[in-house]
């Protein structure tokens, strides 16, 4: 796994903080950064350039990955929010990392809500195949309830 991307069910800000979080639990050496993501945005029929604010951190130990967290706006109402992982030197460990976010966050990152959805658009692959995405990156379901940590070690 070099690169890795899927949606998250939180906002960039809030996400930037858990990232923070869990990389200072599991001791990672990391910098962190500011940056610019593009996307394109429809409006109407015309694709439209856009660059997402983006919070950026460089993993350095136990192996070297690349972190980005960000908000597109894929609609006129809607916010889709984003991690992005790249240029993973070992899976293992950025699988550690995942799992640990997952266990900190209010709920499930591929569970949207229904106005999310009908803000920026119900049937968009990324809500399409986010739980898939995740299932891939950190392996079977964590089968913890909302809220509380899963009971078995990750």
């Amino acid at each position: 796994m070099k690169k890795w991307k899927a949606p998250v069910s939180e906002p960039s800000n809030v996400m930037a903080r858990k990232v923070l979080r869990v990389l200072k639990e599991l001791d990672y050496e990391f910098r962190r950064d500011k940056t610019y993501q593009n996307y394109t945005r429809f409006h109407v029929i015309l694709p439209i350039p856009e660059a997402a604010y983006t919070f950026r951190f460089y993993v350095t130990k136990p192996s070297e990955m690349i972190i980005d967290v960000y908000d597109t706006r894929p609609s006129h109402s809607g916010t889709l929010h984003f991690i992005y992982l790249q240029m993973i030197e070992d899976p293992q460990d950025a699988k550690r990392f995942l799992r640990r976010l997952v266990r900190i966050m209010r709920r499930k990152p591929w569970e949207f809500r229904w106005g999310e959805r009908v803000r920026t658009g119900i049937i968009l692959p990324e809500y399409m195949g986010a739980k898939k995405k995740w299932k891939r990156a950190i392996g079977p379901d964590l089968k913890g309830k909302r809220g509380q940590p899963p009971t078995r070690a990750g």
